[in-house]
C-alpha cells in the first residue's frame, strides 16, 4: 500500500487526516534533527 493512497483513501477519513498529521509531524521531527545536526 502506498502512503499517498493511503492519506488520500476517500473511504477512510479518520486515516486521511491521522496520515496527513504523521507525515507532518514526520517532516517537522526530520527538518528538526537535520537543523540541530548541522549546529552541533
Amino acid at each position: 500500500m502506498k502512503l499517498k493512497d493511503f492519506i488520500y483513501n476517500k473511504k477512510t477519513k479518520e486515516s486521511n487526516l491521522l496520515g496527513v498529521l504523521f507525515v507532518i509531524a514526520v517532516t517537522i521531527i526530520t527538518g528538526a534533527v537535520i537543523y540541530y545536526g548541522f549546529w552541533i
